[in-house]
């Protein structure tokens, strides 16, 4: 028990950091390139379908900005309250083997 709990702990840890870091940055890289292509595709003749198509681009871009943030954010609303409990799990599961030995 005590070794799957330290597994899930380190599973844990190394999904909050690819939530924050890797998966971030691959969402705001194709954010990024959302965007580019609607400010290359910006024409200024407001009303075109041009431009109307640039907007939507842009917006993609930007969704995909805000995909990238809620992957960073994510964690502390799953895996650090879940590594809190486990922490402490593993605190009591340590204490085990003295209770035993007492009784």
């Amino acid at each position: 028990m005590d070794g799957a709990v330290k597994n899930l702990m380190a599973t844990g840890v190394d999904q909050t950091k690819k939530h924050q870091g890797p998966y971030k940055r691959e969402y705001q890289k194709i954010g990024q390139a959302f965007s580019m292509l609607g400010h290359s595709l910006d024409i200024k003749s407001s009303g075109s379908e041009q431009s109307f198509l640039a907007e939507a681009i842009k917006k993609t871009g930007d969704t995909y900005n805000q995909i990238g943030k809620l992957f960073e954010d994510q964690p502390k609303y799953d895996w650090e309250p879940l590594g809190d409990t486990l922490h402490l799990y593993k605190g009591i599961l340590a204490s085990f083997p003295d209770i035993l030995t007492v009784h």
